[in-house]
């Protein structure tokens, strides 16, 4: 079964996590923000035991995509394999396709309005003649 919304990226951040919500090991992206870790949806995890998938704000401005995965080691302890990708990238894009699409539609509706007038004013008085 797909999750909606998962991007298919390489992780900006990684976390090691225990079942008490304590990293014990972790790379942090390139501004040095940590994967946020959630015990709510480390402990949906290890109950469920399958895949958790969110999104936290790691900035007041900027969301990650975050995927908590249970696992086991080679003793039979339960850790987590808490992932996260950066949605920046994805928020710039969303705010250009809009940008775009308020400056476009006005604007194409004005030449369609215009085209419209034209063709009234010069064919449909003619076919009346």
């Amino acid at each position: 079964m797909s999750q909606p919304a998962v991007l298919m990226l390489t992780p900006q951040f990684v976390s090691i996590v225990n079942q008490e919500g304590r990293v014990t090991d972790q790379i942090l992206d390139i501004q040095g923000h940590e994967v946020p870790v959630s015990q709510a949806t480390i402990d949906r995890a290890a109950r469920e035991w399958k895949p958790q998938y969110e999104e936290a704000s790691i900035t007041p401005t900027e969301q990650a995509r975050i995927i908590t995965w249970p696992a086991r080691d080679e003793d039979g302890e339960v850790f987590f394999v808490v992932v996260g990708q950066s949605l920046k990238e994805l928020q710039q894009a969303q705010r250009q396709l809009l940008l775009l699409l308020a400056i476009s539609n006005p604007v194409a509706l004005l030449l369609a309005s215009l085209g419209g007038l034209w063709l009234a004013v010069t064919i449909i008085p003619q076919s009346h003649c």
